[in-house]
C-alpha cells in the first residue's frame, strides 16, 4: 500500500505474504475466543485474507496456520479459563 495505491474499503492490509512464503517462512497464528481486548474475529478475517491472497486455504496451510483457543482471553486477565498454551 502506498499513496499511489491506497487500500480499498474492506481490504485487509498485510495479507499478501507471498514474499514471506517464498523465503521459506512459516507462520503460526493463535488467538483466544475469549479475548475482550482484540476481537478474535479480526484474526480469523486476517487469516481468511492471507488464504485468499495465497490462492486458497490449502495453499495457505503450506506456510501459515491459525489456531483459535476456546476460552483463552487476553494475556491471562481473566482468572477463569485457560491462561497458557
Amino acid at each position: 500500500m502506498s499513496a499511489e495505491h491506497p487500500a480499498k474499503p474492506g481490504e485487509i492490509i498485510g495479507a499478501d505474504l507471498s514474499a514471506f512464503q517464498q523465503s521459506g517462512g512459516k507462520l503460526i497464528l493463535w488467538h483466544g475466543w475469549g479475548d475482550p481486548m482484540v476481537p478474535p474475529q479480526a484474526t480469523v478475517e486476517y487469516y481468511e485474507a492471507v488464504a485468499n491472497k495465497a490462492g486458497g486455504f490449502a495453499k495457505a496451510q503450506d506456510f501459515a496456520r491459525l489456531f483459535m483457543v476456546p476460552g483463552l482471553d487476553h494475556c491471562g486477565i481473566n482468572k477463569e479459563g485457560p491462561r497458557h498454551l
